[in-house]
């Protein structure tokens, strides 16, 4: 393989999907300068740029996951067919806490260089594993050491984890830790990692009274919040109205029982939604996924993986599982469906891409092909056999696109993935140290999986 070029780079015939109203797609070049976009148009040139022949592919903004626990990787696939309930008991409340420090960078590192691979340029880090100080700055760590664009959104200790989100009299803030993190680690908004805090927010512990408190929290820092709401029945939006703490930095996750009402109330004040349409609709429990209600509300919802313990780590298949979600809602006549728009395939990488960059408040920064933004782009070869010859190509990467087309990844203009192969030096490494934490986890917690093999890896050639 050929090292990837650096320095400018002029992305030369590929159509491009820009996500920007005011900027065509087409058959164009792409201009890239000091990581950001500098021009889109026809026959660009620049004796100083590094010419990519992008014949053949689109290029398209890199994919925004918001809504992913990145320490689950190390359990990849382990809760395919499980309940909420049995995903909860086994890898949050049993495996997290024996978690070291230094597994959670392995851990970090291995979920953003997978997303990467994947054509995912920008993810939100849901993380509620912030067992001590040293477990929070080792999963900063890990996301700074892959060159993904990320947001670390600071959450709650796994340990007692069952005090920390369901007891009623447990009415203890947010972890005050994150102000350290927010003074001494993640003090630069402009960087690749910034942070939010991701509160337990009104239908857990503590109930709206401590949510509003959390919120006034984070707003002291001057970071944004995300909190899980709408899949226990019960009117989380409207307390957080009540007690006048709703805004536009406020992301709510899943939503997947929030009201219609409710969600007219997020969109007046300006706040954001995202779904996780393939585990909403495969973990029993968590409810049918709300991406068309979402829309139809006036919301620009973004979409995200969730959790590797049952989904896969691109967002190929969460869009869809979008479409086949709301296709399924629609068929069946599912109650509050009867005259909601169908969602589209535009719909869904609008929400994997520019909206999911709104949602995670980066949509100054990424998220679209606009000439000043940074350069988060991904090349996906359209002259593959699984989808050529294309006649529509939203329509073709929605429906048929998957983590082999991904040719190329830059992330600021920094080439991560060239030519079909992740470039990280510490690629095999890093998968090695996770198998030996997987080893150890599922050794201490019985029953072993089954199937499980413990030590010598034969998958590992």
């Amino acid at each position: 393989m050929t090292n990837p070029p650096s320095g400018p780079l002029l992305l030369r015939g590929g159509f491009v999907i820009t996500q920007d109203s005011g900027v065509e797609d087409g058959f164009f070049d792409v201009l890239v300068k000091n990581g950001r976009i500098e021009a889109v148009g026809t026959e660009l040139g620049d004796t100083d740029a590094h010419v990519i022949d992008a014949s053949g592919m689109a290029i398209l903004p890199g994919f925004v996951d918001t809504h992913r626990h990145l320490w689950s990787s190390l359990f990849r696939f382990i809760a395919t067919d499980w309940g909420y309930n049995d995903y909860y008991e086994i890898v949050q409340v049993e495996y997290s806490p024996r978690l070291t420090p230094a597994d959670l960078y392995t851990a970090n590192l291995l979920g953003a260089l997978s997303a990467i691979d994947a054509g995912v340029t920008t993810l939100r880090d849901e993380s509620h594993v912030q067992n001590s100080p040293e477990h929070t700055d080792q999963l900063i760590e890990g996301l700074r050491d892959s060159g993904v664009r990320a947001v670390f959104a600071y959450g709650w200790p796994s340990v007692d984890l069952r005090s920390w989100q369901w007891d009623e009299d447990n009415v203890q803030p947010h972890p005050r830790d994150m102000k350290r993190v927010r003074e001494e680690v993640l003090n630069d908004d402009s960087a690749l990692v910034t942070l939010n805090a991701m509160l337990r927010g009104p239908e857990l512990v503590g109930g709206p009274d401590t949510a509003a408190k959390d919120i006034e929290f984070a707003r002291e820092l001057d970071i944004h919040s995300s909190m899980h709401v709408g899949h226990l029945n019960q009117p989380g939006i409207e307390w957080l109205d009540e007690r006048g703490v709703l805004g536009p930095d406020l992301l709510f996750l899943h939503c997947t029982k929030t009201t219609d009402n409710e969600f007219r109330l997020i969109r007046d004040s300006g706040g954001h939604v995202q779904a996780t349409p393939y585990i909403e609709s495969v973990m029993g429990g968590v409810r049918p996924p709300a991406l068309a209600r979402m829309l139809n509300a006036g919301l620009k919802p973004g979409l995200g993986i969730d959790t590797e313990t049952a989904a896969a780590s691109d967002m190929f298949h969460v869009m869809r599982a979008a479409l086949t979600g709301d296709g399924l809602l629609h068929t069946v006549g599912y109650e509050g469906y009867e005259d909601v728009p169908r969602v589209t395939a535009s719909d869904v990488l609008e929400a994997a891409t520019i909206s999911g960059a709104a949602a995670a408040g980066l949509d100054d920064r990424t998220g679209s092909i606009t000439p000043g933004k940074a350069a988060d782009l991904v090349l996906l070869r359209m002259d593959d056999i699984n989808l050529y010859p294309v006649v529509d190509p939203v329509k073709a990467i929605v429906a048929g696109g998957h983590q082999g087309n991904v040719d190329t990844v830059m992330v600021a203009g920094n080439i991560l993935k060239w030519r079909g192969e992740l470039l990280h030096p510490g690629l095999r490494k890093v998968q090695r140290d996770a198998k030996a934490i997987l080893d150890r986890i599922v050794e201490e917690v019985p029953p072993v999986p089954a199937g499980y093999v413990a030590g010598v890896d034969k998958w590992d050639k």
